[in-house]
């Protein structure tokens, strides 16, 4: 299983180019982890590249886990936006 470390601000630019390289590795392996307890920010942006990523893993038959604290914004938005039913998340 790959594992993808993510820091600092997760949201709109970086969010992006994370997107382009985080569904490049989900073409590439069928099991992602990605931790994302040290993001301190995100937005819409960040959350557009974790379901993409999910859906592409999810498509060929693999899975995806987020590491998140349970306290963060991106879990916080995950829960409003009703992505917790979709992507496998670990505390």
């Amino acid at each position: 299983m790959e594992v993808i470390e993510l820091k600092g601000d997760f949201k709109t630019e970086h969010a992006l180019v994370c997107k382009e390289k985080l569904n490049d590795l989900a073409r590439k392996y069928s099991n992602l982890t990605i931790d994302a307890r040290k993001v301190s920010a995100t937005d819409i942006v960040a959350m557009n590249a974790l379901a993409t990523t999910q859906k592409i893993i999810s498509d060929k038959g693999g899975s995806m886990i987020l590491l998140l604290n349970k306290d963060s914004e991106l879990h916080r938005l995950l829960h409003l936006a009703k992505f917790t039913t979709v992507i496998r998340l670990q505390f």
